[in-house]
């Protein structure tokens, strides 16, 4: 059976199951997608409105990866399954980047596992960023709303962080260095 007809035949079970989940799981399986090149950025964007009902978001992102074909279908059904199987505090080396001009890319792709590594240091991220004029207290204060986990926390820092190009995904690569070296506290948002 392709991947394409499994993800059409099991379109109910798949919906019922993300929206029953967290958002923060449905995110992250988002988050695998991105990284490798099953949605754009817009279509990334469109899967994670705020205020929209998850069983809304999971019938779009259905739409879109099922519009894409087979290849996308298993990706997709990978991405699922890795969702489900992996415990999200697994431990992730950090390697930073040889070739940095692409900093923004390489953030894109290994972000299922950076936001595992930062969630848990996002204000100590957001002050550094800060102190090096990379983002502003009103984006500092967008991305601490309470109503956020610190997982979807880190997640607003990339989406912000991919906007502003390459010098500030720089500086986040850095700094996530340096999380890595054990120079940077943790703080419980």
């Amino acid at each position: 059976m392709s991947s394409l007809h499994t993800v059409q035949v099991k379109r109910d079970y798949i919906v019922s199951t993300l929206a029953r989940g967290s958002v923060d799981k449905y995110e992250s399986l988002v988050d695998h997608l991105l990284s490798q090149n099953a949605l754009n950025w817009e279509e990334y964007q469109s899967c994670t409105l705020m205020g929209q009902p998850l069983c809304s978001l999971v019938r779009d992102l259905l739409d879109n990866i099922t519009c894409k074909g087979d290849a996308y279908c298993k990706i997709f059904l990978d991405a699922l399954q890795k969702n489900e199987t992996l415990p999200h505090e697994e431990q992730f080396c950090f390697q930073v980047p040889e070739d940095r001009s692409d900093s923004s890319y390489y953030l894109q792709c290994e972000r299922p596992r950076i936001v595992q590594l930062i969630h848990n240091y996002i204000g100590a991220l957001l002050q550094q960023l800060s102190d090096c004029g990379y983002i502003s207290e009103c984006e500092i204060n967008n991305i601490q709303l309470p109503i956020f986990s610190p997982s979807q926390k880190a997640r607003r820092l990339l989406d912000l962080i991919q906007l502003k190009g390459n010098e500030a995904a720089r500086c986040v690569l850095e700094i996530i260095h340096n999380l890595e070296e054990g120079t940077i506290a943790q703080v419980t948002d």
